[in-house]
């Protein structure tokens, strides 16, 4: 499928769906989330074999 710019939609078979909040994201079937707190906002770590995602979500990130 393409976007309105032309571009193909990388594949997504398998991939997982995360839904954060007002946040929707996939990430590789091989990673795992890892345990993070965050003082006041949304924070989630994923880490895979060759990959990491970090992902803060709030009123103040950092």
């Amino acid at each position: 499928m393409r976007d309105p710019c032309g571009r193909l939609d990388p594949p997504t078979t398998g991939w997982l769906r995360i839904d954060a909040r007002k946040s929707t994201f996939s990430i590789l079937p091989e990673m795992k989330s890892v345990l993070v707190r965050g003082f006041d906002s949304l924070v989630k770590r994923y880490k895979g074999y060759t990959i990491f995602m970090n992902f803060n979500h709030g009123i103040f990130p950092g």
